[in-house]
C-alpha cells in the first residue's frame, strides 16, 4: 500500500519515529483526549506527513484481505483487485497503541461511518518558473495541485481538518 510506505517514510520501526508509543507521539486511547486533535499538533514523521499514527483511521484505496499482502511490504504490497471491504490504517483517537503501528490494517466496508475514521487530503505545491507562471511539471497541462497541505478530514462540506467521516 502506498499509505504504509509513506507512513514509514524510509524506516523499519513498528511506528515512523520508533518501536514505542506514547501519549506525546500521537492521539489515541492512551491520550485521554476522547476526540480528534488539529492536523500538525504532533511532529510530522521523516517525510513532513502529519497524523500517519492516530487521531482518525484512514480510508485508503487497497482491498482487504486476511493475509497481509504479497510483494515488498515496505515499499508497495500488492492486495487483491476487488473486494468487499476497504483497508484502513493508522489507528484513531480510540485505539490501542498497537492499533497505530505502520504495518496495522483492518478491513471495513466502505458503507461503514463514524468518528473514528477519515481520509486524507494531500497537494502539491506548485514550482514558480523563471517567466513568473506557476510551473505544474507537466507543461502546463494535466494536473492541478495546491499549497503544501496534508490534512486528514471526513467531511466534503467543510474545510479539511482531522476528523472523523461523518454518517
Amino acid at each position: 500500500s502506498q499509505w504504509e510506505y509513506a507512513c514509514r517514510a524510509g524506516t523499519t520501526t513498528m511506528y515512523s519515529w520508533e518501536d514505542d508509543i506514547n501519549a506525546t507521539r500521537a492521539n489515541y486511547s492512551v491520550s485521554g483526549l476522547s476526540q480528534t486533535r488539529d492536523v500538525g499538533y504532533y511532529a510530522a514523521n521523516p517525510w513532513g506527513f502529519f497524523d500517519m499514527h492516530g487521531n482518525v483511521w484512514e480510508w485508503t484505496a487497497d482491498w482487504y484481505q486476511a493475509a497481509y499482502p504479497t510483494g515488498n511490504p515496505v515499499v508497495d504490497p500488492s492486495g487483491p483487485a476487488s473486494g468487499s471491504y476497504r483497508v484502513l490504517r493508522g489507528g484513531s483517537w480510540g485505539a490501542g497503541g498497537a492499533h497505530l503501528r505502520s504495518a496495522k490494517r483492518l478491513g471495513n466496508p466502505p458503507s461503514s461511518r463514524d468518528d473514528h475514521r477519515g481520509f486524507r487530503v494531500g497537494f502539491q505545491q506548485q514550482q514558480q518558473g523563471s517567466n513568473g507562471r506557476k510551473d505544474d511539471g507537466h507543461g502546463g497541462k494535466g494536473r492541478r495541485s495546491g499549497a503544501g497541505l496534508d490534512q486528514r478530514g471526513g467531511s466534503p462540506k467543510g474545510p479539511c481538518q482531522a476528523r472523523g467521516a461523518p454518517a
